[in-house]
């Protein structure tokens, strides 16, 4: 906790923690852990990528900073090495709710149309039942918030804008926050931008994992007809 809190001022003492961490014990993953948890909440996804890959270098069995480092991945956008990671984090840990529900969401994602266009930089993600009639909108929506927000703020994405559309409403709450049956409504990072619009859904009854051969599975309410995306 001391090494976040300097991590937090700018505070380079922040090594002198870690380093007293690791002298009484050398294995513990933990403290990278901690400090790569503090770096996602003020929505620093590479730095925290950093401090994920020295936790699991640190304790390899440290089964939630593989699964965090699997699922902060995906936030950055690398697919296939956040599926690494998640697969990694099951085999030691497969009781771990959000852990299957992401490996769950990464399956539909392969069934995916995906389509990079230019001017300004983007990438769609589209279930194939609806990619036809929804891709035009989509890809003209992001133009004009991408412009809009470009010029408002003499902001540049350095990135391709990545913009996925969930038909159900729990795929998207699983994608942002790892569970099912949650009244996800904004959210924003640094650098990816995310929009949902949503009626009001029933609360959940129950949520959890399991895993029956190569499929996985979620248990919660009934999928919710509501449409939501996310950009980032």
């Amino acid at each position: 906790m001391l090494a976040a809190l300097d991590l937090l001022r700018g505070d380079a003492k922040a090594e002198k923690w870690t380093k007293r961490s690791l002298d009484y014990n050398p294995h513990w993953g933990g403290v990278y852990e901690t400090l790569a948890h503090y770096e996602i909440m003020r929505r620093m996804y590479t730095q925290a990528n950093d401090w994920l890959q020295k936790s699991v270098a640190t304790q390899p069995d440290r089964w939630s900073a593989q699964a965090e480092l699997g699922v902060n991945l995906l936030r950055l956008g690398q697919v296939d090495a956040s599926r690494a990671a998640l697969e990694k984090a099951y085999s030691g840990d497969p009781f771990s709710a959000t852990t299957v529900n992401t490996l769950r969401v990464l399956d539909k994602l392969k069934t995916y149309s995906v389509v990079r266009t230019n001017a300004p930089d983007i990438v769609t993600w589209l279930d194939p039942k609806e990619a036809d009639a929804m891709r035009p909108y989509v890809e003209e929506v992001a133009r004009q918030a991408i412009t809009t927000y470009s010029n408002r703020y003499a902001f540049k994405p350095a990135q391709p804008v990545t913009i996925e559309v969930y038909p159900n409403h729990d795929d998207f709450a699983v994608r942002t926050a790892g569970l099912p049956g949650i009244g996800s409504s904004a959210l924003r990072s640094a650098i990816s931008w995310r929009w949902t619009a949503l009626p009001a859904a029933p609360p959940a009854t129950s949520t959890g994992a399991a895993r029956s051969g190569t499929r996985w599975r979620t248990y919660s309410r009934s999928p919710s007809p509501s449409i939501a995306f996310r950009a980032g």
